[in-house]
């Protein structure tokens, strides 16, 4: 892959938030939080949780949470504004596409760029998330991309995927955890009060569910070997009632990465508006 788009980036000033809209879908992107901020159909609920943040937070380069749809480089430092929430530059829109270039991490060592691409006028879309070693020593990293979920949804797994298990946080296996002939379902926020549970499995896809329909993330080249993948789980949920914080995230294998070389993560994601 070309590091044409590190050296060429540039920066367009048309508007803090960018939609992507092709009738079927609509994605807003906010480049000074780096972040998907609203995923779902024109005037339907938001599949995600945008949090709100004041102006000094959302305009400053510190470590902030702007909710939605995150990136982040694992090992995981909760100091890593860099990555976590940019401010990042646009480097191409157009009202099917978007591409953003985050700004160099000093505590990672990489650059991201994320990608949005719309699927014509089909309720489709594909989520590319890259990141280059800018470091100048070789590291081992990850890319995790994690959904802050939105109250009033459940999220589904696929039981013929894998097994969901407790990685943390409780000792009751799967407390307020359904599960259905075909799907483990968790329901936002959970049915019994949960305290830091993170639950893990070898899942490559999540289908999160709310009142306007589905919104299926599907990962796109799966590991295959789960011992290179963190918490040896393609699929992670972390759920605390205590601060109303709930999340869903995909993540890839392992790579060690050079200076200068690059390790992708992609999604397909597929929407199915409720009464079709």
């Amino acid at each position: 892959m070309s590091a044409a788009w590190v050296i060429s980036a540039a920066l367009y000033c048309a508007g803090p938030v960018y939609a992507l809209d092709n009738g079927a879908i609509r994605i807003e992107v906010e480049p000074r939080l780096f972040a998907v901020r609203f995923v779902g159909f024109r005037d339907r609920d938001n599949f995600v949780a945008a949090l709100p943040l004041d102006e000094a937070a959302a305009n400053g380069t510190d470590w902030a949470d702007p909710g939605g749809v995150q990136s982040d480089v694992i090992p995981y430092s909760a100091q890593d504004a860099a990555v976590r929430r940019g401010p990042a530059e646009v480097v191409e829109v157009r009202g099917d596409y978007i591409a953003m270039l985050g700004p160099p991490s000093a505590v990672s060592g990489v650059r991201l760029k994320k990608e949005i691409q719309l699927d014509g006028d089909a309720p489709r879309a594909h989520f590319r998330v890259t990141a280059q070693r800018a470091g100048a020593e070789p590291a081992a990293v990850a890319l995790r991309n994690t959904v802050r979920l939105a109250p009033k949804c459940t999220v589904r797994v696929e039981r013929t995927d894998g097994d969901l298990r407790v990685l943390a946080g409780s000792d009751a296996p799967l407390a307020g955890i359904v599960k259905s002939r075909r799907y483990w379902l968790v329901p936002i926020p959970p049915t019994t009060p949960l305290h830091g549970v993170v639950l893990g499995s070898v899942a490559p896809k999540t289908i999160i569910v709310n009142d306007a329909g589905t919104w299926t993330r599907t990962l796109i080249d799966p590991p295959t070997d789960k011992s290179q993948v963190p918490n040896e789980s393609t699929l992670l949920c972390v759920l605390d009632s205590d601060t109303t914080s709930y999340g869903a995230a995909l993540q890839g294998a392992r790579v060690e990465l050079k200076t200068g070389e690059f390790v992708v993560l992609e999604e397909e994601w597929t929407f199915d508006k409720r009464g079709n």
